[in-house]
């Protein structure tokens, strides 16, 4: 909880000092973009503290991962959830890389944001066998709806990164073809 509260403020700081760097100009993309890296600051911070449990409670951890669910055997899974740690964590260094309007980063950002939608995925289908197994029954709607708004939710953040308006906000080059107004 630590982390995420330092990483909270860490973050809320950057999306101000990012927010009045150049006063008046780029007010949609600045709000996107401070609410975009924010949620994915908080995110990895917690993906810290989910790795540093797994390692201090290592072998609590690798029983109650390591368990076949599914089609994915045992030791996939604790791949898998070790790898989707890992993945957010990359994916937050990112992010704060982004306040800076960093282009490389925001390049980054945008190349390994669709691996994340097949994380989710992968993770909700790990949660609807393991409650099937414990529970003896799962809420099939309920799994769906969470997949959709996970893909809504990046397929979002991808179309924001890539318009015009956010172009310009990180000082892109724009295409002749395309038109340099902001509808701010």
């Amino acid at each position: 909880m630590t982390f995420i509260v330092i990483f909270f403020i860490f973050g809320v700081c950057s999306v101000f000092i990012n927010f009045y760097k150049d006063s008046g100009n780029y007010g949609k993309a600045k709000i996107a973009h401070g609410l975009i890296t924010l949620f994915t600051v908080i995110s990895g911070a917690s993906s810290f503290w989910e790795l540093i449990n797994f390692y201090e409670n290592f072998e609590t951890s690798i029983k109650y991962y390591s368990k076949e669910v599914g089609v994915f055997s045992a030791e996939v899974n604790l791949f898998a959830l070790y790898f989707s740690q890992v993945y957010v964590i990359i994916l937050f260094l990112i992010a704060l890389m982004m306040t800076a309007r960093s282009k490389i980063a925001r390049r980054w950002f945008l190349r390994i944001l669709p691996i994340g939608l097949l994380i989710y995925i992968a993770n909700i289908y790990r949660g609807y066998f393991t409650s099937m197994l414990l529970l003896g029954h799962y809420n099939f709607t309920y799994a769906f709806w969470v997949v959709a708004i996970d893909v809504a939710v990046i397929v979002s953040v991808i179309k924001i990164y890539s318009s015009n308006f956010m172009k310009e906000f990180y000082g892109l080059q724009l295409a002749p073809h395309q038109s340099n107004i902001l509808d701010e």
